[in-house]
Order: structure tokens, then sequence, then C-alpha cells
């Protein structure tokens, strides 16, 4: 059997999936952490104590510019995926993500760490040109270490906002469908928990797919699927429930 990824974890634990009930309590060390899991990604971000002083609004911040009250959404309802579509990709994604982690342990039962392979390049340009002319597939994004893929990340968050910003045609079924296959790729490999800045690179893609979005007409439905999906998957898996209005 080929070994698929190096990414060697101390302990690993599959993340709940849609059927994991928080109510229950855990009998097993696993189902323990598991819960741990459920309630970091469920409780609030920042708890306010009520005062009677009131303070003035300090300025928005570069993150708080990103908010959904920040993105204008005029696409049609008919471009908006359905629930039924909505439970498929989730249940979809939750099972890729689960296989990842198994093959990842897989790798640290064989010793391989991601010191096995030589670094790869922080050259935009140079990722660009790989992602272009080579598939996300499986023994190629396993071995991409955590800090590239956030690296990753934000250069293709770079790619979209430039269809985003300089109004160009953005096909993500035929001409750049390797721009959305290694978007689902980093987002099916990212290690949880993230860094703050990683949310912040989420949610510029999630506002790009919003205004790509906004030019489509009610015709292309076929079109503005891989752009729901991008929301989608931010809002609902990566937590960012406040964007879950666009979906």
């Amino acid at each position: 059997m080929e070994v698929e990824s190096f990414q060697k974890q101390a302990l690993v634990v599959e993340m709940p999936d849609e059927d994991f009930d928080p109510n229950i309590e855990p009998t097993t060390g696993e189902e323990y952490l598991k819960k741990v899991i459920h309630e970091r990604y469920h409780c609030p971000a920042v708890v306010v104590k009520k005062t009677g002083v009131k303070r003035p609004l300090a300025p928005p911040s570069g993150l708080q510019l990103l908010l959904s009250d920040q993105i204008v959404d005029s696409s049609e309802e008919a471009l908006r995926p359905t629930p039924e579509w909505k439970h498929y990709q989730l249940k979809d994604f939750t099972k890729l993500r689960n296989k990842i982690t198994n093959l990842r342990r897989k790798l640290a039962e064989n010793g391989f760490t991601s010191e096995d392979m030589a670094p790869l390049t922080d050259d935009e340009d140079e990722w660009k040109r790989f992602c272009q002319t080579n598939e996300p597939l499986l023994r190629t994004v396993l071995r991409i270490d955590q800090r590239s893929l956030e690296c990753l990340l934000e250069f293709e968050s770079n790619w979209l906002r430039e269809y985003r910003d300089e109004e160009t045609k953005l096909d993500l079924l035929e001409s750049d469908r390797w721009l959305g296959m290694w978007i689902y790729s980093t987002l099916a490999c990212l290690h949880l928990p993230l860094e703050p800045t990683v949310f912040s690179m989420l949610r510029d893609i999630a506002k790009s797919c919003v205004l790509l979005r906004n030019r489509l007409s009610k015709e292309q439905e076929e079109d503005a699927s891989p752009l729901n999906l991008f929301i989608f998957l931010i809002s609902k898996y990566f937590n960012q429930l406040d964007l879950a209005e666009f979906v």
C-alpha cells in the first residue's frame, strides 16, 4: 500500500460529524476529546458583560471589515443551493476529511514525517504554475505541511480576489477548474484548530465567492455551484456561521 502522507500527530482524533450528539456523556477518552472539540467550535469567540456605562464604539478592525454585513449579495435566489445539496456536500466533505486523517495516521505509524520531504517554496508565481499544471492528487497534497497549506490558502485567496477586483471572467468548471480543485483540496487538508489569520483568509475566499456569484444570471446555476460550495463549507464546517445567510 502506498503511503499517502506524513503528517505525524501525537494523538489523532477525528472531527465530530453531523451525527455527533454533544448531550451524550462520553464513555471513552476519544469521545471526551470529540466533545471538547465540538464545544470549542460552538462557544462564542467573545463574551461581553453588560454594564451601565456606555462607551464609544471602537473603529472596525481588518477582520471586522470581512463580516457578512459588509458584503452586498445581489445574486438571484435561483443560484442558491438547496438544503439537500448542502446536506450531501457536508457529508461528502466530512467523509474526505476523515479519510485524510486516517491516511495521516497510517503514515505516522510507518515513521513518515514532514521532514522527509524538501521544504516547499514560498514563491507565489511558482505555486501558481505548479497548481495550473498539476492536479491536487492525494499523494501530492497530503505531503504538504500545515505552514505550506496556510501559505497556499493565502495565494488561492489572492488569485480568487484578482478575478473579483479586476472583473475578469471566472470559470471554475472549465478554464479555471484548477483553482477550484486546489481550493477544495486545501480546505480538506487543513489541520484544526486554525489560527485567526487563517480564518481571515477563509472569510476572504467566501467574500470573493459571494461577489463573483453576484455577476451570474439565474440561468447559470451550474457556474454558481463551486462558489456556493466554498461559501457553505467555510460557513458550516469552519464555523463562520454569520456567512450562512449567503447560502
